[in-house]
């Protein structure tokens, strides 16, 4: 029989997250958490229901794509609609999520439990996966959220955030540089200013400005930018690889989960 005639599809398609007066929606919440925009969170979730379905009608454990457990994870907290109504009133037994512990050989575990849930995907619905939302491997996956100045700067998503980015990046390391320059050279800095300062009072000579710093000492000022860029770089790396949004990287990092189901699903259901 087609999915499409299942009842099992039909109800899980047909599930309603939210009460009819509910004004923060759970697509809202999903769209807010992950900084996507309506029409890709609309996808996520009918490709997070799919998920579902591809669970509850087999008996093996299956990987989700880091976009569709992020939609998972939000539905695990509405305890009520995914324990009970989703759970025990559609698919008739409990879909636990199991993540990643860490330990040796994971990766792979995980990595070959995906590519057989996007094989499963391609048999049951008789098509690929959109690639968006189901990379075609973890490996890729990964590779994609590695870190790289051209991501960084570059979100094809929103190039004009992209282009205030660029410019912000440039004030910060002028910034940290000529900071840096002080902090290096303060005793001197110091003395320059109070001999400005006496000048002032006696004399109507020239004041003794940043320019004059910037010309009189031209590699210290060098100096300050390389070590302000050095600082700004290493932050945005830090900050960059421990996940984000946007981008290629919507939804930040992922370590591989897994579905397995309760007692009374059948012989082949085992942790992630």
């Amino acid at each position: 029989m087609s999915y499409i005639n299942d009842p099992l599809w039909i109800n899980i398609r047909d599930f309603k997250f939210d009460k009819e007066d509910d004004e923060l929606t759970y697509a809202i919440k999903l769209a807010f958490e992950n900084d996507w925009d309506f029409n890709f969170t609309q996808k996520v979730i009918n490709e997070y229901k799919k998920f579902l379905y591809l669970c509850a009608s087999t008996n093996d454990p299956h990987s989700p794509s880091p976009f569709v457990d992020k939609a998972w994870h939000l539905h695990l907290s509405y305890t009520k609609s995914y324990w009970e109504d989703m759970c025990k009133g559609i698919i008739g037994r409990l879909l636990h999520h199991e993540p990643s512990r860490g330990k040796e050989g994971e990766n792979e575990y995980h990595d070959r439990m995906y590519l057989e849930t996007l094989a499963l995907y391609e048999k049951v619905y008789g098509e690929n996966p959109p690639a968006d939302i189901w990379p075609p491997s973890m490996e890729y996956y990964r590779k994609s959220k590695k870190f790289s100045i051209k991501k960084l700067l570059f979100d094809p998503d929103n190039i004009q955030f992209s282009v205030l980015k660029i410019l912000c990046f440039i004030v910060l390391i002028m910034i940290i540089g000529l900071l840096c320059y002080l902090i290096i050279n303060r005793p001197e800095t110091e003395i320059a200013f109070q001999e400005d300062k006496i000048a002032k009072t006696t004399t109507t000579s020239e004041s003794y400005d940043l320019m004059e710093i910037i010309e009189k000492h031209p590699k210290k000022i060098l100096i300050g930018i390389l070590v302000g860029s050095f600082l700004v770089f290493y932050l945005f790396f830090k900050g960059f690889s421990q996940g984000g949004g946007g981008g290629i990287g919507r939804g930040g990092g992922y370590g591989g989960c897994a579905a397995s189901c309760a007692a009374g699903c059948g012989g082949g259901c085992g942790g992630g």
